[in-house]
């Protein structure tokens, strides 16, 4: 039987896990600006290729950058909703855990399902991101290509 000591541990656990994650996302945020600065720089340098050329390569990196912003924007309010949630959650019980290829679920594992289970029902936009990228993300940089291109590309009809 588990203490009420060890749920108090794993909560500590598992907030310094999810505090570590929400840093992280934010350190990629600021990357992805400082990369987006130093490819502001070198727009002049596409000046000199042709127009359709010009407008599909922007495109690509555009697209790239925003679907980037948004998967790692969306993951940094992800893990920071699970830190919230970490407080309240309370751990599931065995039979109520998924997990594949494993045999045994320890009580970090089930508080950890049962946060991820309530931001995923409590902020739907933000459950979204719980797993890696998603199909609608793929579409969405699909949507952000297009648009990107015509950006690029009508400006020199």
């Amino acid at each position: 039987m588990l203490s009420d000591r060890d749920v108090q541990d794993a909560r500590a656990a598992l907030l310094k896990y999810y505090s570590s994650e929400t840093i992280a996302h934010g350190a990629y945020l600021i990357s992805l600006a400082v990369g987006f600065f130093g490819f502001v720089q070198l727009l002049p340098l596409f000046e000199t290729i042709e127009a359709l050329q010009r407008a599909l390569l922007l495109g690509f990196f555009f697209s790239i950058f925003l679907g980037l912003v948004v998967h790692i924007l969306g993951r940094t309010f992800f893990w920071g909703y699970l830190s919230s949630e970490a407080l309240w959650a309370t751990p599931l019980k065995e039979s109520e855990v998924t997990i594949e290829g494993r045999t045994s679920a320890t009580l970090l594992i089930r508080l950890h399902q049962a946060c991820g289970g309530r931001v995923k029902q409590k902020h739907k936009v933000w459950g979204q991101f719980y797993y890696t990228i998603r199909l609608w993300e793929l579409e969405l940089w699909v949507i952000f290509f297009v648009l990107s291109f015509l950006f690029w590309y009508l400006p020199s009809l």
